[in-house]
């Protein structure tokens, strides 16, 4: 646990660990990118989305806990960066308001999954901004993480309903084509395992005697 709660502060001293989770992560994007335009998710049942998150965060988790280059690649990324990758749920964010409008995508869900995202992506780019093992940095952490965990939850729940209950093919239609089923297949997925990242470096007594 010690090692996983370094690197807060960016001051690079983890940047040379971070190869073996850049290839994975690399990897996974251009396999999603190259299935994408081959027209493979055209019409991806819904149940796809959820098995795909769950499965990806087990295969991590199980990585993470197995391969120890691997396991040293994570604990050398920094908090900072982490952050700035949740702050891409912003203009995601945005970009779901926008479609819900042009009711390309189902509106309720649009705005759910939107004004959502834009809040919890801009809470992360200011984090980022101030990101240390200060018992204040630490504790806004958790709080933002609680409230963004709890935002892709439901929005992966509400997704589901609206395709199996509601059968709104507008999202169907959506998710399964470029450039937005990067967003189901392998962005929600590291959204996930980010917040699982951040929960572990800040648990433990806001004490401050953990510096980074």
């Amino acid at each position: 646990m010690q090692s996983i709660v370094t690197n807060v502060e960016g001051d690079g001293r983890g940047r040379s660990k971070e190869g073996a989770v850049l290839w994975v992560v690399g990897c996974w994007g251009v396999a999603v990118l190259i299935a994408g335009a081959a027209g493979a998710f055209v019409g991806i049942a819904p149940p796809v989305i959820p098995a795909v998150v769950l499965g990806t965060n087990v295969l991590l988790w199980m990585a993470y806990r197995k391969l120890p280059r691997f396991r040293s690649s994570v604990d050398g990324i920094e908090t900072r960066r982490i952050l700035w990758f949740q702050a891409l749920r912003a203009p995601i964010g945005a970009a779901f308001v926008f479609f819900g409008a042009k009711s390309v995508l189902p509106e309720r869900w649009a705005s759910h999954a939107g004004w959502g995202d834009l809040v919890v992506g801009v809470g992360a780019a200011l984090l980022a901004m101030v990101a240390s093992r200060a018992p204040s940095s630490r504790l806004a952490r958790r709080a933002w993480g609680v409230v963004g965990l709890v935002d892709i939850v439901t929005v992966v729940f509400h997704a589901q309903f609206v395709a199996l209950v509601e059968r709104d093919g507008r999202f169907i239609a959506m998710a399964g084509r470029l450039p937005f089923v990067l967003i189901p297949l392998f962005i929600v997925p590291l959204v996930f395992a980010t917040h699982a990242l951040l929960f572990a470096r800040d648990a433990g007594p806001l004490d401050g005697a953990r510096a980074s």
